[in-house]
């Protein structure tokens, strides 16, 4: 009785409300440091005052002198701030988890990010030719990060990213696995056509 006694208080004591805001306020910190630094690697709005993950309104929050600028609110505006926080933030979170071997699985599935840097407005194939230098630049720093985040967690993290982004540069084309074009596809074309009722397909 003694035991379980012991064993109900330690329980009651770790599911506290006060306990488990302040156990999460620090870990986000830690988390928050990490986004920080490559917040500014990557030369985002505000970096240089903090960026954080905020738990209740489940967004991120960049520190400013005027006060925080939160990003589901629009205060943190451009493409690549969006596709830069929000990268930082997937990377930040599997950093933590993978160093303290926590049980999230440890690999991130990533669409064109570069199709942040098109105008809305114009159809586009996604081709980085389109591009200015320096949305172009703001791309190949994206990749880099990526890149240079799976080399310090030694294979730990696995980044599938899909684009039409492709920088000559050899750490990108070590990190090739598949060029699709030319009906070379992720779904490939044998497996529509083996359907009994084909579906309209553009090509």
């Amino acid at each position: 009785v003694g035991r379980l006694k012991e064993a109900i208080s330690v329980l009651t004591e770790e599911l506290d409300p006060e306990t488990l805001r302040s156990r999460v306020t620090s870990l986000l910190a830690i988390v928050g440091r990490q986004m920080t630094e490559w917040a500014c690697v990557l030369g985002l709005e505000h970096s240089q005052y903090g960026a954080r993950i905020d738990p209740y309104r489940l967004t991120v929050v960049a520190d400013t002198v005027e006060g925080p600028a939160f990003m589901d609110s629009g205060e943190i505006g451009s493409g690549m701030n969006w596709v830069g926080y929000h990268l930082v933030s997937y990377l930040a979170l599997q950093d933590f988890f993978i160093k303290n071997e926590r049980p999230v699985p440890s690999f991130i599935v990533i669409d064109q990010p570069s199709q942040a840097f098109f105008p809305r407005e114009r159809e586009s194939g996604g081709d980085l030719n389109e591009l200015s230098d320096n949305d172009r630049e703001n791309t190949r720093k994206l990749y880099k990060l990526m890149h240079d985040v799976t080399e310090e967690l030694e294979g730990q993290l696995q980044i599938i990213a899909f684009d039409h982004a492709d920088f000559a540069e050899p750490w990108f084309q070590d990190s090739v696995i598949e060029r699709w074009r030319e009906g070379n596809a992720l779904i490939p074309r044998a497996w529509l056509e083996a359907l009994p009722h084909q579906p309209s397909i553009t090509r």
